[in-house]
C-alpha cells in the first residue's frame, strides 16, 4: 500500500498492522502511516465458520497510509465509527462532534503543531 501511495497509484490506502507493517513501509516509502486506536476503524466481518485468520484478525488493526497527516485524518473521519459486525468498535461520530474531528486536531495549531522540531 505504501508503495502504490508514494508511486501515486492511489491517493490513501487502507492498510493493515499487526507488528508494524503499516508503520514501516511508510517510512520507507516516504509516506505517512498510522496505527489507530483497537476499534476506531472497524474490522470487517468473516465468514461464519472460518476461524483460520480469526487469531490474525485479533492482533492486526486497520489504519490509513497517505500522502500527508491531513488525508490520514480525512481517511480516520470518514472510516471511525461504531458497526455492528464489529463488536469491538468505538462509537465515534465526527459529524456529531466536531470539537474532537481528526481533521480538527489536524488544522489546529495548538493542538498540533505545523512543524516538528527535533
Amino acid at each position: 500500500s505504501a508503495a502504490a501511495v508514494a508511486g501515486g497509484l492511489v491517493p490513501l490506502a487502507t492498510s493493515t498492522d499487526g507488528g508494524g507493517s503499516i508503520r514501516i513501509p511508510s517510512t520507507l516509502c516516504g509516506t505517512f502511516g498510522y496505527k489507530p486506536t483497537r476499534g476506531l476503524i472497524p474490522k470487517p466481518a468473516t465468514r461464519i465458520g472460518d476461524n483460520r485468520m480469526q487469531p490474525w484478525l485479533n492482533v492486526s488493526y486497520q489504519g490509513p497510509t497517505a500522502r500527508c497527516v491531513k488525508d490520514a485524518a480525512l481517511y480516520m473521519h470518514v472510516c471511525s465509527g461504531y458497526s455492528s459486525l464489529d463488536p469491538l468498535s468505538l462509537p465515534y461520530k465526527p459529524d456529531t462532534d466536531p470539537e474532537n474531528s481528526f481533521l480538527r486536531l489536524v488544522e489546529d495549531d495548538k493542538v498540533f503543531p505545523k512543524r516538528l522540531n527535533v
